[in-house]
């Protein structure tokens, strides 16, 4: 007697291939990420915030949200703008904060009034010229200096006999 045969159930999808738009979102979106990568390294960092990479950027979103719209190019329009969205606040945000700092614009903002509350902090009413020093203290030293010098506190009182210790503050 033959044995039986098994029949085994077989699930038949067609393979669905990705729209070309979700495959050009998705190359667009690679290099647009490496150009600004290489840009981040190379030190072209007044390049990232030209019009014409802003451009680019917008053309690069444009592609990234048609392929998100259109139906068969979706997964691929999510892996593109993840790509898009990484590098670009990896690079730009980064760059932009970091050449902020080097350069010292963000003080540029400030008014007068900001600076003086800065410069002299817990007062308010007061002007600058008040607290400048004055023709004495620059011409003997700070204020500090003249109370060490005054008190014997300083190079000579380090430098006196080893019998004899200095006086100490009690």
């Amino acid at each position: 007697m033959a044995s039986p045969k098994l029949e085994t159930a077989t699930l038949q999808r067609t393979r669905v291939r990705g729209h070309w738009l979700g495959w050009v979102a998705l190359s667009v979106a690679i290099v647009f990420a490496l150009v600004l990568v290489v840009m981040a390294f190379s030190g072209a960092a007044d390049a990232l915030f030209s019009v014409t990479v802003f451009a680019v950027q917008l053309a690069v979103i444009a592609a990234v949200v048609a392929a998100l719209i259109t139906k068969r190019a979706r997964r691929l329009g999510i892996v593109s703008l993840a790509v898009v969205l990484l590098c670009n606040v990896a690079t730009v945000g980064s760059l932009g904060v970091l050449q902020t700092a080097s350069a010292g614009s963000y003080a540029v903002s400030k008014s007068t009034g900001q600076l003086h509350r800065e410069a002299f902090p817990g007062l308010r009413t007061t002007q600058s010229r008040r607290f400048s020093p004055s023709r004495r203290s620059r011409q003997s030293g700070t204020v500090s200096q003249r109370y060490l010098r005054r008190f014997g506190i300083g190079s000579a009182a380090t430098t006196g006999s080893a019998g004899r210790r200095p006086a100490t503050n009690r």
